[in-house]
């Protein structure tokens, strides 16, 4: 994925191991300084910065829980880079077991009625 230097929003599409972020974000030492915004639903606010320094130490934050630095599929969080970069997420698809299955096109009725001339639901 391409990643515009400033702000972006990315989420996690994939699962490996324990979905640390030095597991499944890996980035190259001249990455240093990206930075990564989260939001912490508990405190209905963005917790402390996770950053990542190159050279071995990878993604670090000032959070002392464990897994701030976890980003399980479908999470997202916002990311800041000083320049133009390419990311790759390390990974599979999770296994879906809560998923809905979709047995045929869905069509809203509001579309419809209107297709047909009718009055639209509210």
């Amino acid at each position: 994925m391409h990643l515009p230097a400033g702000l972006s929003i990315i989420a996690n599409p994939l699962n490996y191991g324990d979905n640390h972020l030095n597991t499944i974000l890996p980035l190259p030492d001249s990455a240093s300084g990206t930075t990564i915004y989260r939001f912490d639903p508990a405190t209905q606010n963005y917790g402390e910065a996770i950053t990542f320094i190159g050279f071995g130490l990878g993604w670090i934050s000032a959070d002392p829980r464990s897994d701030w630095l976890v980003l399980n599929p479908g999470e997202g969080v916002f990311i800041q880079t000083f320049d133009p970069r390419d990311i790759t997420f390390v990974g599979k698809p999770p296994n879906c077991t809560a998923c809905i299955p979709v047995l045929g096109p869905i069509i809203s009725p509001s579309l419809l009625s209107r297709a047909e001339g009718s009055p639209a639901w509210a």
